[in-house]
């Protein structure tokens, strides 16, 4: 990444106000279910110093999602040069849970090779910086449980984003 600082974008979708931040083409952040623009820039406002239209293109991608389109996120870079290797190797995991389906905590555990080790894997999911790209609304807990989601409305907002997924899949061609 280059040295120049972070911008951020703020908008307004169905699910409510989102910002993407980031530089160059890589996500650094993308926050999600704000009430308003103030909320989104409020917290941003810690990470970034320039507000613009900063990646057009990822900003659509999120609206269409909102609007119970198909998008397939896997084109946008995400930064994660913060995390431990383990930390790292859960959001990719997780990036691969297909659209309308879900995943357990356990399940991710085993797909990185360490069964037992949900709690980590939460930890991991807590820490995702960048929701909706990576879909961690799509990891539950055991017995299908909801659990854990950080977001603005919290776990109202992960069942809303599975029951979007849900009805896209119903009603694509």
């Amino acid at each position: 990444m280059s040295d120049q600082s972070l911008q951020v974008s703020a908008f307004p979708t169905a699910i409510g106000w989102c910002g993407i931040i980031g530089r160059d083409r890589a996500l650094h952040r993308v926050l999600i279910g704000g009430r308003n623009r103030d909320e989104i820039l409020k917290r941003a406002r810690e990470m970034t110093t320039a507000r613009t239209d900063w990646f057009a293109h990822c900003r659509e991608a999120i609206e269409q999602y909102a609007e119970g389109e198909f998008v397939d996120f896997a084109e946008f870079d995400v930064d994660l040069t913060s995390f431990t290797a383990f930390q790292t190797q859960v959001l990719k995991r997780v990036r691969q849970v297909a659209y309308g389906r879900t995943a357990s905590y356990g399940q991710i555990a085993s797909r990185c090779g360490r069964p037992g080790a949900a709690r980590a894997v939460g930890g991991a999911m807590a820490r995702n910086p960048v929701p909706l790209i990576i879909p961690c609304h799509r990891v539950i807990g055991a017995k299908g449980r909801l659990t854990g989601f950080s977001a603005p409305r919290g776990l109202d907002l992960k069942q809303q984003l599975l029951d979007l997924e849900q009805r896209t899949l119903f009603t694509r061609p």
